[in-house]
C-alpha cells in the first residue's frame, strides 16, 4: 500500500471513530432528533434555534438553546478536539529572500499588500489561523483551508468593538474550516464559517466578519516584488494531504458531484455574491477591463500580475470605484457552500 493510500485509510478510519464517538451510531440519537425537528423554524433572516445540540467537537459553542444559520447535522469532526490543529498565536517574520531555499518558488500564499507581508501555504497547512496585528496596528486572522484552497484575511475587530481571537474548532461544514472565538465563557463562543465569513453557530449566528483584501500568489512573484518584505516563518513547511486535497475533502461529504459538474473540483475560482446571488469566474479566465453584470449589477475586473479586484465602478456616482468582497478557492468548496451560484462562461 502507498504512503498516499495509507494516508486516506487512516483518514477514513479517524472521521468515522471520531463520529462514533460523538453521536454514539450513525443513527441520530434522542437529542439530535430533537435538535432536527425543534430547528424546522427559521427567523426572517434564516436564523434556526435548537434548544439542545451536542457538536461534535464540544467546547467551541453554546450546546442549549443553540442559534445557527446551517443545519447543525451537516457539522462533521475533523479531529477529536479544539486546537488540534494549532493556530499561530505569535507570528515570526523574516526578510523574504532568505527563504529561498526553504519555500519552492510556485509554492503559494497570501499576500497583504498595504503591510507587505506574505503568508505561505506551506507554513500554514498544519496551522490554518494566523492571528497577527498589522504594523499599523489592525487586528487581523489570515486563514487558510487547504482541503477548500481558501486563503481569506479577516478583521478581528467585531461589530460591537470587541477584538477576538480566533482558533480551529476541531469541525467542518461542507469540508471547510469552522473557527471558533475564544471567548472566556463556552456560551459567548462561536462557530465562523471561513467560506462564509460569517458565524453560522452561537448567539453572534448572521454576524458578517470584514474581509481585508488580499491576494493569492506564488512566492517567486512575491520575491520578486518585494526580496526585503516580511515572509511568515512559523512553523514547519508540509502538506500532510500530499497534493490531493479535494479526495481528502470527500470524506467529510461536501454537497458537490464531481460526475455532473462542469468544472474539475479543485479548479480554482473567485467568487462574489451581488445582492444576494453568488457568482465563480474561473480564475485563469479573469483578464483586466473584463466586465459582466450580476443580479443587475455592472462590475469591472483589475487584474495585474499579482493583484486581482472586483469593483463597482461609481462613475456615475462622481465617487471611487467600490471594492467588492471575493473568494478565491477551489470549485467545489464554492460550490458547495453556495449551492445556488452561477458561473461566469465566455460563451
Amino acid at each position: 500500500m502507498t504512503l498516499k493510500k495509507l494516508m486516506f485509510v487512516l483518514l477514513a478510519i479517524f472521521a468515522v471513530c471520531a463520529a462514533i464517538i460523538f453521536y454514539g451510531s450513525s443513527t441520530p440519537n434522542a437529542e439530535t432528533q430533537q435538535a432536527l425537528s425543534t430547528a424546522d423554524s427559521k427567523d426572517s433572516d434564516g436564523v434556526m434555534l435548537t434548544e439542545k445540540f451536542n457538536l461534535p467537537v464540544l467546547g467551541s459553542a453554546p450546546s442549549k438553546l443553540v442559534k445557527h444559520s446551517i443545519p447543525l447535522s451537516e457539522i462533521r469532526p475533523g479531529c477529536t478536539r479544539q486546537d488540534c490543529i494549532p493556530s499561530i498565536d505569535n507570528p515570526r517574520f523574516v526578510e523574504t529572500d532568505t527563504l529561498t531555499n526553504i519555500l519552492d518558488a510556485e509554492s503559494l500564499g497570501i499576500i497583504l499588500h498595504d503591510a507587505q507581508r506574505f503568508y505561505p501555504f506551506p507554513m500554514l497547512e498544519t496551522h490554518e489561523i494566523v492571528n497577527d496585528v498589522l504594523p499599523n496596528g489592525q487586528s487581523v486572522a489570515v486563514t487558510y483551508c487547504p482541503l477548500c484552497g481558501t486563503g481569506i484575511v479577516f478583521d478581528r475587530r467585531l461589530d460591537d468593538g470587541t477584538v477576538v481571537e480566533f482558533g480551529v474548532s476541531g469541525m467542518l461544514w461542507q469540508s471547510n474550516l469552522l473557527m471558533y472565538d475564544r471567548a472566556a465563557k463556552v456560551d459567548d463562543r462561536n462557530l465562523w464559517s471561513q467560506v462564509l465569513g460569517k458565524a453560522v453557530v452561537g448567539n453572534r449566528t448572521g454576524e458578517e466578519l470584514r474581509v481585508i483584501p488580499s491576494d493569492i500568489i506564488t512566492f517567486a512573484q512575491w520575491l520578486e516584488q518585494n526580496p526585503k518584505g516580511m515572509t511568515l516563518n512559523s512553523g514547519t513547511p508540509r502538506d500532510p494531504y500530499n497534493g490531493d486535497y479535494y479526495g481528502t475533502a470527500q470524506y467529510f461529504e461536501p454537497d458537490f458531484d464531481a460526475t455532473t459538474s462542469s468544472l474539475a473540483p479543485m479548479t480554482r475560482v473567485h467568487g462574489v455574491i451581488i445582492n444576494g446571488q453568488p457568482k465563480a469566474y474561473v480564475s485563469d479566465q479573469l483578464f483586466d477591463g473584463m466586465t459582466d453584470i450580476v443580479a443587475g449589477e455592472r462590475l469591472f475586473v483589475e487584474r495585474s500580475a499579482t493583484e486581482i479586484r472586483f469593483l463597482f465602478s461609481n462613475a456615475e456616482n462622481g465617487v471611487a470605484p467600490t471594492i467588492i468582497e471575493d473568494v478565491e478557492g477551489f470549485w467545489f468548496s464554492w460550490s458547495a457552500a453556495h449551492p445556488d451560484t452561477e458561473l461566469w462562461t465566455d460563451k
